[in-house]
């Protein structure tokens, strides 16, 4: 075969297939898109010289983004292949040898990849400079423009690679798959009918127990971070795979539980869908799990990183209340510093903040140091691991502009969660107190666990409070005093520039560090931009290897169905039920996995909102409404895919699309 020929079936094949070509085509070439994206903000100039924080995480997503895109590209052209299975048998029927199959693959492959490059870097580049513009914002940088963004001949270089290593690994995949098949086998691919699957009572069994653990974890670890942060990935791997095994098992017993009930079964819509489901969900069973998961996922990447987002500008605000602060090891260094200081602006609203803070093992209603030897074996139940973060009345008085008054045997008390906050009686440092509440607006952002935070007489010594509650380094051994924390807020009048020129000065010769709100301001934006931006990227790409495997499974079934549904025409079904009964298929498909994916994350809200404390966003109102801002987003844009799907689906098997297409 010449070359000439080879081409020009590969164009009649491309032309041909287009309901299948295009839709990988787009889709793919999005997703390399988005790669082209992340890879431009990590070889911009102006995000290394301004946001050289957000190039942890942007690393971060081009690593995930890659993988993602690989594992959807690879299921495409998978599917892809075997739509094809008839065409290629019949090829070798005819004479072609299998150089000659693989000559034609090869030629499909370069026009497909070139035009996934062309929508990738020109797309990528356009739709880039958006994003570009957009994240900055996120994070509240001024002053950039498009000139920031400069089209890069490496960058789309490096792109192209991308796209052709994973196109080529697409080939050699098929082309493995020609030299092992037999023409007979390639035929029999195509119109191999599947046998009714039997019950699997015992996948099923397995699949409630592990879901059913899987819930019981994410259900009782809510309470503590640490303890929801180190049994999350345990919940999430029991669920994902009580999730595989309930649809491979429990789904097949329930249509033929279904199929048992007359009543039901023997309607005319629901004769066609339950016993077509049937039939085929031993193949439908993975793909519908595995879009189950990637549902989930999407949620909940989308659902934390809005929330992350959103409850910023609370985080800045329990950081520092005052445009500035001077940390340093005594008040004396600290009111020497702030002597200089005033010397160049003017100061008000002063006040010295000592605190203390360290970890604790709470027992019952005691805070007890934390001691290894407490516990068996040198393990600390984590679940009971808490941070106290006190401070004697009157410097908390001066601090918040209050006029609390304690007893000797009393405090002041809030915490991070209401199981803490309803405790009555605390015992600290030996002796117990009575517990007078405060809201938790006083709460700390610092602090990434759950703590108390504790207002103690003025008779209690911090320092005191530090040598009971000691540091334990568990590899010297050694114990040391937990010391108290000295700073000093304060506010500027006047020229602000021309203190934070003294920054270096301060430190070399008073040993005190100066930080200001604007600058946490900016480190905040910058790390929750960056990762909004990332769960964007994430989301992005699971929601469009969501559509495509929605899509080409329909595809897939729409194929097989097409002299089903023309048989039915030709038995008298009208029109009206034909369409009724497609809708109502493919409507259960799409369903399930979205329903599954609401149930998961409902879930686990619980212990995605324990994650949330440990990244100081407690504000649940405002949780609940970006989770459900996003869940309704989500449902939108899945039911844009079901429509699309379900018109493709029906032009496919409708009986007059098929005469149309015979005539």
């Amino acid at each position: 075969m010449n070359g000439k020929l080879s081409w020009k079936m590969a164009f009649r094949q491309l032309n041909s297939q287009r309901h299948l070509n295009l839709p990988f085509v787009l889709s793919s070439g999005l997703m390399f898109a988005m790669e082209y994206i992340i890879l431009s903000l990590l070889m911009n100039q102006y995000v290394l010289e301004r946001h050289a924080n957000l190039i942890i995480i942007v690393r971060m997503g081009a690593v995930i983004c890659t993988l993602l895109t690989a594992v959807f590209v690879f299921y495409a052209n998978n599917f892809y292949q075997k739509q094809r299975y008839e065409e290629m048998a019949l090829y070798s029927i005819l004479g072609l040898e299998k150089r000659h199959i693989r000559s034609i693959l090869h030629k499909e492959k370069i026009v497909q990849t070139l035009m996934m490059a062309v929508l990738a870097i020109g797309g990528g580049h356009l739709f880039g400079s958006m994003v570009f513009i957009g994240l900055n914002k996120l994070m509240k940088s001024t002053g950039t423009t498009l000139m920031d963004y400069p089209f890069r001949w490496q960058i789309a270089l490096t792109a192209f690679v991308v796209i052709f290593v994973i196109m080529g690994g697409c080939y050699v995949m098929n082309s493995w798959q020609i030299n092992r098949m037999k023409p007979i086998e390639l035929m029999q691919q195509q119109h191999t009918g599947e046998k009714e699957p039997k019950s699997k009572w015992l996948i099923a069994l397995i699949g409630v127990a592990l879901i059913s653990v899987g819930y019981y974890i994410a259900l009782t670890n809510t309470q503590n971070v640490m303890s929801a942060l180190t049994n999350i990935l345990g919940a999430v791997f029991l669920v994902v795979l009580g999730t595989y095994a309930v649809y491979m098992g429990l789904s097949i017993i329930i249509l033929k539980l279904l199929k048992k009930k007359k009543g039901y079964y023997y309607q005319p819509t629901h004769f066609f869908s339950v016993s077509g489901m049937l039939y085929r969900m031993k193949a439908n069973a993975i793909s519908l799990a595995s879009i189950a998961v990637l549902c989930t996922g999407i949620l909940t990447t989308m659902g934390l990183t809005v929330s992350l987002y959103s409850g910023m500008e609370s985080q800045a605000n329990s950081v520092m209340s005052t445009d500035y602060q001077l940390d340093g090891d005594s008040p004396d260094q600290l009111k020497k510093a702030l002597d200089d200081i005033q010397k160049t602006v003017t100061t008000k609203d002063e006040q010295l903040v000592q605190n203390i803070q360290v970890g604790t093992f709470m027992e019952g209603n005691q805070l007890l140091p934390l001691d290894p030897k407490m516990t068996k074996d040198g393990e600390m139940d984590i679940s009971k691991a808490y941070y106290i973060q006190a401070q004697n009345i009157t410097n908390f008085n001066q601090a918040h502009a209050q006029n609390f008054k304690l007893a000797d045997d009393e405090i002041l008390m809030t915490a991070t969660t209401p199981a803490m906050r309803s405790v009555k009686q605390l015992t600290i440092n030996e002796k117990t107190y009575r517990v007078r509440s405060l809201d938790d607006s006083y709460l700390s952002s610092q602090l990434a666990i759950d703590y108390f935070y504790v207002v103690l007489p003025d008779s209690v010594s911090l320092k005191d409070l530090g040598h009971y509650y000691y540091l334990y380094d568990a590899r010297t051994k050694e114990k040391s005093d937990a010391g108290v924390n000295e700073a000093l807020q304060f506010n500027v009048v006047g020229d602000k520039e021309a203190l934070l020129k003294q920054k270096q000065s301060l430190l070399d010769n008073y040993h005190v560090e100066l930080s200001s709100r604007t600058d946490i301001l900016k480190l905040i934006y910058e790390l929750n931009g960056g990762l909004l931006f990332l769960g964007i990227v994430v989301g992005v790409v699971l929601a469009i290897g969501v559509g495509l495997m929605l899509y080409y499974k329909q595809i897939s079934e729409g194929m097989q169905d097409r002299e089903n549904f023309r048989i039915m025409a030709q038995v008298g079904l009208p029109d009206r039920l034909i369409h009724k009964t497609i809708q109502q298929q493919i409507l259960t498909v799409f369903l399930l996995p979205l329903i599954t994916a609401l149930i998961h994350i409902s879930i686990a809200f619980g212990v995605l909102r324990s994650l949330l404390r440990l990244l100081a966003v407690r504000d649940m109102t405002m949780v609940l409404m970006c989770f459900g801002l996003v869940t309704l987003g989500f449902v939108v844009i899945y039911g844009i895919f079901f429509m699309l799907t379900q018109r493709t689906y029906y032009r496919l098997v409708h009986p007059k699309t098929l005469s149309q297409r015979t005539e």
